[in-house]
């Protein structure tokens, strides 16, 4: 028998932003989930294994890394599964250990514990 576990992600966070520090203020969380990810045990991509990292990207999708698969799963503003993206090994796109995901603009980059870079 194989056990599987799932984690639940939910995302409340707000986060205000001012440009001198003297008028910072602190981030706050708010009661009201505004997203739901990895509430549904029946689909599969909605399960996770060991998340690293959890990545905002342009146009309010959202990058999350797996270091359990290893991939990095691709959600809507809705929370819809819309891809995979990498997959195990050494060659580009691959990774073994994933640690660290990042966003330049104009692709994801992942940070591998043996100190590799994939972009």
């Amino acid at each position: 028998m194989i056990a599987r576990r799932i984690a639940h992600l939910t995302f409340t966070v707000t986060l205000t932003l001012f440009p001198a520090p003297a008028m910072a203020q602190a981030w706050q969380v708010d009661p009201r989930p505004r997203l739901t990810i990895g509430d549904d045990p029946d689909d599969p991509m909605q399960q996770f294994v060991r998340i690293r990292d959890v990545l905002a990207l342009p146009g309010g999708r959202i990058a999350i890394l797996d270091a359990g698969l290893p991939a990095i799963r691709v959600f809507d503003t809705t929370g819809r599964w819309v891809r995979n993206v990498g997959r195990t090994g050494n060659g580009p796109g691959e990774f073994r250990d994933p640690i660290d995901l990042a966003f330049d603009g104009t692709g994801l980059g992942v940070l591998d514990r043996d100190g590799r870079i994939e972009w």
